[in-house]
């Protein structure tokens, strides 16, 4: 039996309220709506997250399709998703450059998705 289970009827209150406050479907933090990746260099685009309970996974889209990581599980792939939720490329190549989503999964659900960010892969003497 938890704490808040024991309290008199308005404390339990209380500790619900907090309860429900201490916990949230995850949620995208603010990011750049532009990355820029070197071609044939290691590269990674970032999903900062916000949840309580933690995010258990991260889904990506690419022009508003599923992102296909390459051995999901496996870290020798040349795409996959970091235990941080990034999404990692090993190398980038030009077919790489589009428009990505992220969505942050947690115990309690899926949260939104983050607004759109578009990766550029550019060769090393023309990143900008």
């Amino acid at each position: 039996m938890s704490d808040c289970e024991m309290k008199t009827t308005t404390v339990g209150v209380l500790c619900l309220l907090l309860l429900a406050a201490a916990t949230d479907l995850p949620h995208v933090l603010a990011q750049s709506g532009d990355v820029y990746l070197t071609r044939s260099l290691p590269g990674r685009i970032d999903c900062p997250t916000d949840a309580n309970p933690a995010v258990t996974r991260v889904v990506w889209t690419k022009d508003d399709r599923p992102v296909v990581v390459d051995g999901a599980s496996s870290s020798s792939g040349r795409v996959r998703v970091s235990s941080r939720g990034a999404l990692v490329f090993r190398p980038a190549v030009g077919d790489d450059s589009g428009l990505y989503s992220c969505t942050p999964y947690s115990r309690l659900g899926k949260g939104q998705p983050s607004a759109p960010l578009h990766l550029h892969v550019k060769s090393s003497t023309n990143l900008f």
